[in-house]
């Protein structure tokens, strides 16, 4: 997502991107961990919206912290995410 517009930018395409992505979010976890993985990156934390990616990095050797997305959401919808806090994963590979 192009941050052109800066902060607020950014922030309004990727609610934008959110709700025109596909439900299995796999595929893009993957290209995106074996990119990671390239750059020499071996731990990462995430902001995750409405998919869990932490089973992904895992299993390609990835370990870190998944935060539960709020920004955007009411309270009634943040407030279990919010209890839940954040997934920690270790690398199974």
């Amino acid at each position: 997502i192009p941050a052109d517009g800066g902060m607020a930018g950014w922030l309004k395409g990727a609610v934008q991107a959110r709700f025109q992505a596909p439900d299995d979010l796999t595929p893009s976890v993957e290209r995106a961990a074996r990119r990671l993985l390239d750059s020499g990156t071996a731990y990462v934390g995430d902001i995750a919206a409405r998919f869990d990616p932490s089973l992904t990095l895992a299993r390609l050797g990835i370990a870190g912290v998944v935060y539960p997305e709020i920004i955007g959401l009411k309270p009634e919808r943040y407030e279990p995410l919010w209890k839940s806090s954040f997934v920690r994963f270790t690398s199974q590979a």
